[in-house]
């Protein structure tokens, strides 16, 4: 577990966590920009993507793009 901590900190310059939290989130980004407002919905990408509480998921969206999901949702 060390090791892999150890990697990724030299390697990527993030933790193991924060990596595939960010990966997850671009996923949901690419999602909500493709996807067709009235069908796709911000609460099934956030669950296809991991994620299952609502708010953490907004707040992490936010965080990282400086928009909420339902803003991102249908954007090009």
């Amino acid at each position: 577990m060390r090791s892999l901590q150890t990697g990724f900190r030299r390697d990527l310059d993030t933790t193991p966590g924060q990596w595939l939290r960010d990966q997850r989130l671009d996923r949901a980004r690419r999602l909500l920009a493709a996807g067709e407002p009235g069908t796709t919905t911000v609460t099934g990408v956030a669950a296809e993507c991991g994620y299952f509480h609502l708010g953490e998921f907004a707040a992490q969206f936010k965080a990282r793009f400086g928009v909420t999901p339902s803003a991102a949702l249908g954007r090009r």
